[in-house]
């Protein structure tokens, strides 16, 4: 099973974008917090068979260097987790992959998650996964 986590959803569930505006933390920085919130997710950490995907919107989105760009996907790897930067929206991506095979996909954002619900694919909220602290 493939878990497809909606990347900039999730930092501005956690904060990390009033964080950054603050000029508390960085880009980078976020993005490597969001790593270990999924490393650290009991959910994620102890299943077996289970690939996490970390899709982040590109279209005028920055990359974990911090450098705008949109032209071509950008795939990296990180302790067994997939991380793209897709040419479409992270949304548009999640939709066409989730559809494709047996995917869970967590997200709070509520027209993708109906979309992905009456198609049949599993979502599950970030709450399921993660917690605020």
């Amino acid at each position: 099973m493939t878990v497809y986590i909606d990347g900039y959803n999730l930092m501005g569930w956690l904060g990390y974008f009033d964080s950054m505006r603050k000029g508390e933390i960085t880009w980078r920085e976020a993005k490597n917090k969001i790593l270990r919130k999924i490393s650290e997710s009991p959910s994620l950490k102890n299943a077996d068979q289970i690939k996490i995907v970390l899709v982040y919107d590109s279209k005028g989105g920055r990359d974990f260097s911090g450098k705008l760009h949109h032209k071509k996907i950008k795939r990296f790897s990180h302790r067994g987790i997939k991380i793209i930067f897709p040419k479409s929206s992270a949304d548009d991506f999640i939709w066409r992959v989730a559809e494709k095979g047996e995917a869970v996909v967590t997200t709070r954002d509520r027209e993708l998650r109906e979309q992905l619900e009456k198609k049949g694919v599993q979502v599950r909220s970030l709450e399921f996964f993660f917690k605020k602290n």
